[in-house]
């Protein structure tokens, strides 16, 4: 494998290729879109915090905690492959923030204000991801060549 600086006609080309990338000595590095560092951290987060204020009444019986940590650690294994620039990563985000979207206007009687203020705040911000995670810039991100991988081999 050569070191050699290559031309700009084949930058140019390559950069055509794999949007969302940089030629570096070692290959071509992927370039992650502006704000997914953000998206994936306030993601995380709420998958955690959501344990404590969404199923407080879930926690009586061991294999509902089970069933409930398993499907939070599956949630933070594809906002890993998010990270990484999956597509299919992102296909599933954008249906759970469709769904999580009408989460206010099924009222439960058993919740509080700040519960419902959590749920509205939530509402909002898959809102936003649903946009966001739409737009061309972001789906051209998530469907370039050499997708979740960090490195391309030059000349792919």
């Amino acid at each position: 494998m050569s070191s050699e600086p290559i031309d700009s006609q084949a930058s140019q080309a390559l950069a055509q290729k794999a949007p969302f990338s940089q030629m570096t000595e070692k290959g071509l590095v992927k370039l992650r879109p502006k704000g997914l560092a953000l998206v994936i951290a306030l993601l995380c987060t709420d998958n955690v915090l959501s344990l404590g204020y969404n199923y407080p009444d879930q926690w009586n019986s061991a294999g509902k905690l089970a069933a409930l940590f398993s499907i939070k650690l599956l949630w933070l294994w594809i906002y890993w492959y998010l990270w990484k620039g999956r597509n299919w990563a992102r296909l599933l985000t954008v249906i759970s923030s469709c769904a999580l979207m009408f989460l206010p206007f099924f009222p439960h009687s058993h919740i509080g204000t700040m519960m419902q203020v959590y749920r509205v705040a939530e509402t909002v911000f898959n809102a936003y991801l649903l946009y966001w995670l739409n737009t061309k810039s972001l789906i051209r991100f998530f469907k370039a060549p050499g997708n979740g991988t960090s490195e391309l081999p030059p000349g792919s």
